[in-house]
């Protein structure tokens, strides 16, 4: 299991966790590019889960970072998420910190919520479930909010009628995932400030060209807009499924 540690990204990271730019049909202007980085070269196979808890003027009490890995001797996944709510470094943090009033995330995806595989062989993980119990043992006492910063959205934006026929309930529990994260913290596309910190993790020789910052902030708007509205608090209404 990993341990919390200062932050950082090393190599290719920056791009394979958070600015890498896939293809996505339902936004405008990135339907067939990508944008890599690493050129072409990152494998989106896993996730990554920055964490900071701060105060309101902006003082640092505890830094982390967490990426899914397989627990030894074991060939099942822990989450990035999993990881965070059980590090016992953190629950010292809130527990010792009376001025911290903020814990906030910067992750891959949104939180899973058996929302991975396929309509036939569904994930068994929630991990926005995990955070909600997390938020109320932990944060709720300490007075502590929750945000949730995503780089990407996992599947609950998806409305073409190939992915429907396939992955549909997945589709509605990302949604239903989403409307429970909401209910508890708060959801944000990456802002400039949120890409200045993460950009400040990584190797000092990372260069993010205009052409891709450009690419990047299509599919920020894109995430934005969708968390704006309200499909994730509506999620049985989000229709209906195109065929293009």
């Amino acid at each position: 299991m990993a341990v919390a540690k200062p932050p950082r990204l090393r190599g290719d990271e920056l791009c394979v966790f958070y600015h890498h730019v896939t293809p996505c049909p339902e936004c405008p202007g990135i339907g067939e590019a990508f944008s890599c980085m690493a050129k072409g070269s990152c494998r989106r196979k896993s996730v990554c889960c920055i964490a900071a808890l701060r105060g309101d003027h902006g003082q640092l009490f505890w830094e982390g970072m967490f990426i899914n890995a397989y627990e030894q001797g074991k060939h099942l996944r822990v989450h990035a998420e999993a990881q965070l709510v059980q590090c016992t470094s953190l629950h010292r943090a809130i527990r010792e910190n009376p001025l911290a009033t903020e814990l906030r995330l910067w992750l891959t995806f949104q939180p899973c919520h058996y929302s991975g595989g396929n309509d036939r062989d569904r994930s068994s993980l929630s991990c926005t479930e995990l955070l909600h119990d997390f938020y109320k043992e932990h944060l709720v006492p300490a007075d502590v909010r929750l945000c949730v910063q995503v780089a990407n959205v996992y599947r609950a934006h998806w409305s073409r009628l190939a992915e429907a026929k396939t992955h549909m309930q997945c589709i509605l529990a990302s949604r239903s995932g989403l409307a429970l994260l909401a209910s508890f913290a708060s959801v944000s596309a990456f802002t400039c400030e949120d890409w200045a910190y993460v950009e400040s993790l990584g190797d000092a020789g990372a260069v993010v060209s205009p052409a891709h910052r450009t690419s990047r902030a299509l599919l920020d708007a894109h995430i934005r807009k969708f968390l704006r509205s309200g499909c994730g608090s509506r999620p049985l209404q989000c229709g209906p499924f195109s065929s293009v």
